[in-house]
């Protein structure tokens, strides 16, 4: 299956188009999707978190990629997503290990908020990644899904979430006991879709 090398990767992410740009937001953030093989000679994974829970937190306890908001000191949204990642989990992501870059997509608006721009930056590793130090405070967990897994639709399915008193079927992946969905299952469906060529 094409797509499971840094190599296809990297060509992959070469080939997408720019997509048209997103709507003014309220900030911007940034976040890294990181492949790596668990062990040399192995198949590519994509390294996950699940973030702690937070009560003010719209995300709290959901599957995400390592990230956060860009900060005035940040030189870049890719600064930013180098910078969270080694906060969050202890990670230098060298800028050779950059393979490219998703579009960014917006987060949902909420009353008073018009939502945050967050990039997406896709790094590769050819050897396992070193020991990751995640913090206590941001990630409740890290998770590793078999990136061939993701690629084949493996675990598609469709969850109610409550909204307006009505309960809508989101799109998701199960994996592992992990229920992937939203931005991040957005994220994912991008890059596989550049692989695809569509």
């Amino acid at each position: 299956m094409p797509g499971q090398s840094i190599a296809q990767l990297r060509a992959a992410l070469a080939r997408a188009e720019a997509g048209a740009e997103p709507p003014r937001t309220d900030g911007r953030a940034a976040v890294a999707l990181i492949f790596s093989p668990p062990a040399r000679g192995r198949p590519l994974e994509l390294l996950m978190i699940r973030r702690a829970e937070h009560p003010r937190d719209p995300w709290s306890g959901h599957m995400a990629f390592p990230g956060g908001r860009v900060d005035p000191g940040d030189a870049s949204p890719l600064r930013a997503a180098a910078r969270e990642t080694l906060e969050e989990i202890g990670l230098h992501l060298p800028d050779e290990n950059l393979l490219g870059a998703l579009p960014p997509v917006v987060s949902p608006r909420r009353p008073g908020r018009s939502g945050l721009r967050i990039d997406p930056f896709v790094y590769g590793f050819e050897q396992p990644l070193p020991p990751l130090r995640p913090a206590a405070d941001e990630v409740a967990g890290l998770h590793r899904f078999a990136w061939s897994r993701l690629l084949s639709g493996e675990g598609r399915t469709t969850f109610p979430w409550p909204y307006r008193g009505e309960a809508l079927e989101l799109p998701c992946v199960l994996l592992d006991g992990c229920r992937i969905w939203g931005l991040s299952l957005g994220m994912i469906d991008a890059l596989r879709q550049r692989i695809r060529g569509t």
